[in-house]
């Protein structure tokens, strides 16, 4: 007789390969078939063999076969993954995106690529008042002072190779620093900026009916741990590769990475990103902001951070209570961890963040996905090729105008006005400057909330979009700006630009 695990590992694979047999959609007459009569039928020989090496995955909607099959190869046969919306797997890191995985803590790996090196990266925030924040709006020539006073008070690790961000993984005796460390962005992808969105809010709190729409304003930071995030990876791949498991090399305190490395790498993000808010919140003019000491500063350090309203997470891996499985939330948000629910969309769209009815950020969900939701929209291009994009659109325009010099700065992005008002970022002095993959379209707008709120719980949620106002990004891989710069240099010679 079959377990209710067997049936559904089966039934899986009926759908997975598209078997024509009669109890392909009758799963509960699979209840009835033993081994042998299973092994006879035609076509079927191999399948109690691979059923029994086979993970068990769950999809949310239709999910491509070939980044299905990958993932089921990488996973192992204890392990359960729930595949979220606009699932995919990273063309530019190697990762998956927006699927949550129970795994077995007793059992080896066979495979860990499937683990992103960005361990507790997400997302902070908090409101700005509207009369700090729309002063800051009112021109042109405020907003690109803004821009330029925000991205030089934010350090970037992609503006030079000297920068190292973020807090060192092993703490002193006391589990505090023990050294100074900086705060700033982490890499591509992370940002920090002022975003407006409308909320729906009543002068009286006990008339609903006087409820009406308001303009708001976020300073919302991304970004993740930095050194303590890149070092644990390296120390937790190391582990397992060599045959150890996620009980053995992470519950003790005496493993390698161990549970102390855990405990820092899952604070390490939020903090980075508290501090980022505080030095942003000052250089754009607001000093009211509510801060708190770091508790895990360094001997004779007191870092303040920024009071945030919503923090959450991804790629987090936690261990389950009162079992032997690890969850861990690949490019999705892990509702029990954090404060809040938010989603990325693309860099021109901004972010989406969920409050309840009351307008509360304090949000708890279920759902069949481990009580998760998608973060990340899905990659449509990695960086070299918005990168040779971009430098192909600067050429067709200096060829067709009468620009001084490219070494001025060349764009050719089709809404370069709008984008010029709204982004910043601090590119290493190469000789030529170009906008940040994400704003020549590297991501896809999010689409998930219009068709599975209800599925995803999140059906009875405000959804509030925050629009970039006043961003600095990560800037361009300075290798990949020289890179460009040759293009353009020898571009210079072909078109006779002076």
């Amino acid at each position: 007789m079959w377990s209710e695990r067997q049936l559904n590992l089966v039934y899986n694979y009926f759908i997975y390969t598209n078997h024509v047999i009669t109890i392909r959609n009758h799963r509960c007459k699979l209840a009835g078939l033993g081994v042998y009569a299973l092994a006879r039928a035609p076509g079927l020989e191999p399948l109690f063999l691979y059923v029994a090496k086979m993970a068990r995955i769950t999809a949310l909607g239709e999910i491509n076969a070939q980044n299905r099959q990958q993932l089921c190869n990488v996973l192992r046969s204890k392990d359960v993954a729930v595949i979220l919306p606009q699932f995919h797997r990273s063309s530019e890191g190697g990762g998956f995106k927006n699927v949550s995985i129970q795994l077995c803590g007793d059992e080896k790996f066979h495979d860990v690529s499937f683990m992103s090196p960005k361990w507790f990266s997400g997302v902070s925030c908090l409101e700005i008042p509207a009369t700090i924040a729309e002063p800051l709006l009112k021109d042109h020539a405020t907003r690109t002072a803004l821009l330029q006073t925000l991205s030089r008070a934010i350090p970037s690790e992609t503006q030079s190779t000297d920068i190292d961000v973020g807090p060192q993984l092993d703490g002193d005796e006391n589990d505090r620093d023990k050294e100074p460390w900086l705060a700033g962005l982490d890499g591509p992808g992370s940002s920090i900026g002022l975003y407006s969105t409308f909320r729906s809010v009543s002068a009286d709190m006990e008339n609903v009916g006087l409820r009406r729409r308001h303009a708001a304003y976020f300073l919302v930071c991304k970004a993740g741990g930095g050194v303590a995030a890149q070092v644990f990876h390296s120390r937790l791949v190391g582990a397992l590769s060599k045959g150890e498991s996620l009980n053995s090399c992470l519950r003790d305190t005496k493993a390698v990475p161990g549970a102390a490395a855990l405990r820092r790498v899952g604070l390490a993000g939020e903090r980075n990103r508290a501090r980022i808010l505080e030095m942003a919140a000052k250089a754009i003019g607001y000093h009211d902001l509510d801060t708190v000491s770091d508790n895990a500063s360094p001997e004779g350090q007191s870092y303040r951070m920024a009071v945030t309203a919503v923090s959450i997470h991804t790629n987090t891996l936690r261990e389950l209570d009162g079992s032997s499985l690890w969850q861990y939330t690949a490019g999705c948000v892990d509702s029990a961890s954090g404060i809040g629910l938010m989603s990325a969309s693309s860099a021109m769209e901004g972010f989406i963040l969920f409050t309840d009815n009351t307008g509360s950020f304090n949000i708890t969900i279920k759902n069949p996905a481990f009580n998760c939701i998608p973060f990340s929209s899905v990659r449509i291009s990695n960086d070299r090729d918005c990168v040779i994009h971009a430098a192909e659109a600067a050429t067709n325009k200096m060829s067709t105008s009468e620009q001084v010099s490219w070494s001025l700065g060349s764009s050719g992005h089709p809404d370069h006005e709008w984008v010029k008002e709204r982004f910043a970022w601090h590119s290493k002095d190469v000789g030529f400057d170009m906008e940040p993959p994400p704003l020549w379209g590297s991501y896809a707008p999010e689409e998930y909330s219009s068709s599975w709120c209800r599925e995803l719980g999140l059906s009875t949620l405000r959804l509030l979009r925050l629009e970039p106002e006043l961003v600095v990004l990560a800037a361009v891989d300075p290798g990949k700006l020289r890179a460009v710069r040759k293009h353009m240099v020898s571009t210079e010679s072909v078109i006779g630009i002076k």
